[in-house]
């Protein structure tokens, strides 16, 4: 669907933290045709997080800023 639509940027939640430190996005970006991307985990810093947001771009991503939220 992605490669159908071809927006140049897509913004995604939920993404999975697998074992051993990758993550879900890498292979939707590499199966969708973004050579970018960017994952922010979600959650409390310092803390190890299953789930995070993240970012697919088919522009370079130049630079980004996290922002931790705590409740």
């Amino acid at each position: 669907m992605l490669r159908d639509l071809g927006p140049d940027v897509v913004g995604v939640q939920e993404v999975r933290l697998f074992p051993g430190g990758s993550h879900q996005l890498e292979e939707l970006a590499s199966a969708s045709g973004y050579p970018h991307f960017l994952y922010q985990p979600a959650g409390q810093p310092g803390r190890h997080e299953e789930e995070g947001v993240g970012l697919m771009s088919r522009l370079p991503i130049v630079a980004s800023e996290g922002v931790q939220v705590c409740f």
